[in-house]
């Protein structure tokens, strides 16, 4: 039977956290032993794996040399890593303006609209994290038709909670938060469509990083985030949390139509 090494960690978890507990219990350490066992049982767990794993090492390292003849991770890493700090500093620029041209105050009502309208962008991650292994096992050209499949069911998937956010606002928001925070509707229902936007984006990105593609989605997000200080620059003092909800917006569609064309072109044989 297969031993499998998960399957052994969890067991070896909870055996090694009941056991230490009940020993520190018993010799006189009480309530502050039980608290104590559940940090030492990590670290217990984690000598159990090295033991484990340390016989496999040979074989790992094998596989890395392969990995390392044909995957450079100099410039991918690089392009990867400024692709992503571009995009948090976008994800969290209204903010900044919002706090900066209104007060805290109405920065206070926008931040429940920002963060309840990002758990759009938040379930998205569950899904990149089974399409992007999936993917990252075909090739674009010769296996388009699977791709476009998995992207189709991505969306498919997000559509419920986008429809329940953007026709029930109101639930939502009251649901979370109190009903003082009902001046907060409108940039919620907005950045309600632009999270959806920036959500579809995100698996759009996954699938240039799965093709070994950086460069597209590093450009486009250099791009759009100046453009995205411009408009905040203009539309918050002028209209608002609206103002910003409605900049980020168009920004998170921005971003998803420029990889859209790309990625278009990389689906053309």
């Amino acid at each position: 039977m297969f031993f499998h090494p998960a399957a052994a960690s969890s067991g070896v978890y909870r055996l090694i956290k009941l056991v230490s507990a009940l020993v520190l219990v018993y010799v006189g350490f009480g309530l502050v032993g039980a608290v104590a066992s559940l940090a030492i049982t990590p670290f217990a767990v984690l000598a159990f794996m090295g033991f484990y794993f340390r016989k496999y090492r040979k074989d790992l390292s094998k596989k890395a040399e392969k990995v390392k003849s044909y995957i450079s991770l100099r410039k991918p890493f690089l392009l990867i890593l400024a692709t992503n700090m571009l995009l948090m500093v976008f994800l969290y620029l209204d903010l900044f303006f919002v706090k900066y041209y209104l007060g805290s105050e109405e920065a206070g009502f926008y931040n429940v609209a920002n963060i309840t309208a990002k758990v759009l962008m938040f379930a998205v991650g569950g899904i990149t994290m089974v399409f992007l292994p999936k993917s990252s096992k075909l090739d674009i050209k010769s296996d388009g038709v699977h791709i476009k499949d998995l992207l189709l069911k991505s969306i498919m998937l997000m559509l419920p909670i986008f429809a329940a956010f953007l026709l029930f606002p109101e639930l939502i928001i009251s649901t979370f938060y109190t009903a003082k925070y009902v001046s907060a509707l409108m940039p919620f229902r907005i950045l309600t469509i632009g999270m959806f936007a920036y959500a579809l984006f995100t698996i759009l990105l996954n699938i240039f990083w799965s093709q070994n593609k950086e460069t597209p989605p590093f450009l486009v997000s250099l791009t759009v985030l100046p453009a995205d200080i411009v408009l905040l620059f203009y539309l918050v003092p002028a209209y608002g949390m609206t103002g910003a909800a409605i900049a980020t917006t168009l920004s998170s569609v921005a971003l998803l139509a420029f990889n859209g064309f790309f990625m278009r072109k990389m689906f053309k044989p």
